[in-house]
């Protein structure tokens, strides 16, 4: 690793690999993860650096943050309203997962499991022998 040339050679090894294969397994596994059966929010980070990697330019989601005054600053009718706000989206997202559960950030539909049919079932004579 102290001579040059090695290490020209290395550079140059890894440069080819980047820009060959690896880059095209990156593409890939970046396909992959704005997948619909990927939760939300991976989705939307593959997104946001798929498009900020091709050029296109992401408002910086600080900036509006900053914007918004601190709970601390508002008065007692903006910090109503946004209370009021907040409980509008939580009763939207209820009704949104009204007969789901959330798994690995996926609302899942609720299915009803009844008893199993008679014939499924073994009787006392079987549990017995």
């Amino acid at each position: 690793m102290r001579l040059p040339h090695v290490v020209e050679a290395l550079h140059q090894r890894r440069d080819a690999a980047l820009k060959g294969d690896l880059a095209a397994q990156a593409v890939d596994t970046m396909r992959d993860l704005m997948a619909p059966t990927t939760p939300a929010a991976t989705r939307y980070n593959a997104a946001r650096w798929v498009l900020e990697h091709a050029g296109h330019k992401i408002a910086d989601e600080s900036a509006d943050l900053d914007s918004n005054p601190s709970f601390e600053e508002m008065d007692a009718e903006e910090l109503s309203q946004a209370v009021a706000s907040g409980m509008q989206a939580l009763r939207d997202l209820a009704e949104q997962l009204q007969d789901h559960h959330v798994v690995d950030g996926q609302a899942r539909r609720l299915q009803t499991v009844g008893p199993p049919a008679p014939s499924e079932m073994e009787t006392d004579t079987d549990f017995l022998q």
